[in-house]
């Protein structure tokens, strides 16, 4: 399987600058996690919004349950960013209007 990933790496630039990026990232990152399951936590951030596997992190709890308790700093940080990023990108004028409008201000 890494042979064939590997491969495909090779012959596709975009691909093997994100497993660069994603090796390089996941190594980075302090946490008491098992490798395999940090790099499965950045790949499932770094899919578009629209995968279905986007933000499912099933799969790096099954390869350290740790993470499914309380997530190293680190790690809730890039939550955090990456779900306010796909947030603001989803905001346009009608909804934040109307979201606006919505709240009750009391003077």
């Amino acid at each position: 399987m890494k042979e064939k990933i590997d491969d495909l790496s090779i012959k596709n630039s975009r691909l093997h600058h994100f497993l660069t990026w994603l090796m390089q990232k996941s190594a980075a990152v302090n946490t008491p996690y098992h490798i395999a399951s940090v790099r499965a936590f950045y790949f499932t951030l770094a899919l578009p919004s629209e995968s279905a596997l986007a933000c499912n992190q099933e799969l790096a709890i099954l390869l350290d349950n740790q993470l499914a308790g309380n997530l190293a700093t680190d790690l809730a940080l890039d939550l955090a960013l990456t779900h306010g990023l796909t947030v603001s990108l989803g905001i346009n004028p009608e909804i934040f209007f109307s979201t606006i409008f919505g709240f009750e201000f009391i003077s």
